[in-house]
């Protein structure tokens, strides 16, 4: 029998497909947290995250870290701060395997004096001594655009860092230049490129997702990525059409089996991960690959609200609750999803990391976002347990 269809999971045997398997969440005291976007833990066991500080003049990065689980958060030191009108964040920690801690985030010129012709960026800056220190390392990818034309869009955002287990460090990043260079108006790829540590430099620019139907939409973004098996798997949202003109957001994935050199989409097309009924939405997953194989994606959703809003609006209006899903089959089938918060419907930019299980659980996640209503970030442990199915 494949691993796919009988799992073992801290001492549960769970047989049959993932369809068939039935888990009870149970989610603990929603709690403040500081800050949202893509937890790491560090060497020693803490928790890490990043939180913005935007001022008019002004805007600050910071790493607060947590030794009890979330329970309670120190800020540790300011990763980097920008004077004057520029655009900072979507930032993402990676702990390398060497000990260094390495920090991506956009660095944007593209209001005021700026506007028609803006300046987009990735960048890094890297610590070598947990996070107590911080300097620059590098740019991934740049871009001056000479004129902005009436609605076009050629920016960089939503940067991701990971690490593969053959030691390679990827960014992963939204990319409104490339298909716009390639004549695909105002459609966003994602691109993977590759640290050189001989050369100083990210190189061999890899397009990990898009779609495979070239008259198709693109927006595929807000990548996440984890390795199981010796596959990468990278989780997304895109968009599928439901009317005239008419879009709402999916959550989907692609998969590299050469280490992140090729990927799915261009023979397979994207992967299904999950769908809000009609014509809601789901948006800004982050996946990750739990010590049992299994895998799990969070994301937030206006799925139980009367009507979506469009999605031009800013995230703070679109009332979004936060979910999330499970796959103990490599992503091939999903369960959930599985409430995590909706207290003001007004959540964003969700994390999840997993964290020792309760007593009797097969396992157990932490996981963080922002509450708009409140201004603030919150988190809430959820505990996963066998349910016989009746």
């Amino acid at each position: 029998m494949s691993r796919a269809c009988c799992l073992l999971l801290i001492g549960w045997s769970l047989t049959g497909c993932a369809s068939e398997i039935h888990l009870a969440a149970r989610a603990g005291e929603r709690r403040p947290a500081a800050g949202a976007k893509f937890l790491v833990r560090l060497p020693g066991g803490e928790l890490a995250t990043t939180f913005s500080v935007v001022e008019p003049d002004r805007v600050q990065v910071f790493m607060a870290v947590s030794d009890d689980e979330g329970g309670s958060w120190t800020n540790r030191a300011m990763i980097v701060e920008v004077i004057d009108a520029h655009d900072v964040g979507d930032g993402s920690l990676l702990q390398t395997r060497d000990g260094e801690l390495l920090y991506a985030y956009r660095h944007n010129l593209d209001t005021g004096e700026h506007k028609s012709s803006p300046y987009y960026s990735i960048r890094v800056r890297a610590s070598v001594d947990g996070g107590r220190s911080w300097r620059e390392h590098s740019i991934v990818e740049e871009v001056q655009v000479e004129m902005l034309g009436p609605g076009d869009q050629q920016g960089l955002w939503g940067p991701f860092l990971f690490q593969t287990s053959e030691g390679d460090i990827q960014c992963y990043y939204d990319d409104e230049s490339r298909p716009h260079d390639a004549g695909f108006w105002r459609h966003q790829w994602i691109v993977m490129e590759t640290w050189s540590s001989e050369c100083g430099r990210w190189e061999e620019p890899v397009v990990a997702a898009r779609p495979q139907d070239v008259s198709e939409l693109s927006r595929d973004g807000m990548a996440s990525v984890v390795e199981a098996d010796g596959r990468l798997t990278c989780f997304f949202e895109g968009v599928e059409p439901i009317g005239d003109n008419l879009f709402r957001s999916v959550l989907r994935s692609t998969f590299s089996d050469s280490n992140g050199r090729r990927w799915s989409w261009r023979k397979k097309g994207r992967s299904p991960v999950y769908s809000s009924p009609e014509i809601f939405s789901s948006f800004a997953p982050h996946g990750i690959a739990l010590s049992n194989g299994w895998l799990a994606v969070v994301f937030v959703t206006n799925e139980d609200q009367p009507s979506p809003d469009e999605l031009s609006v800013t995230p703070d209006r679109m009332q979004l609750d936060v979910k999330l899903v499970l796959s103990g089959d490599g992503g091939q089938s999903w369960l959930g999803p599985y409430d995590v918060d909706s207290t003001h419907h007004r959540a964003g930019i969700p994390s999840v990391i997993e964290t020792a299980p309760a007593p009797g659980a097969l396992f157990s996640l932490f996981c963080t976002w922002v509450d708009y209503h409140d201004d603030a970030y919150f988190g809430r442990r959820v505990d996963f347990f066998p349910q016989t199915k009746r």
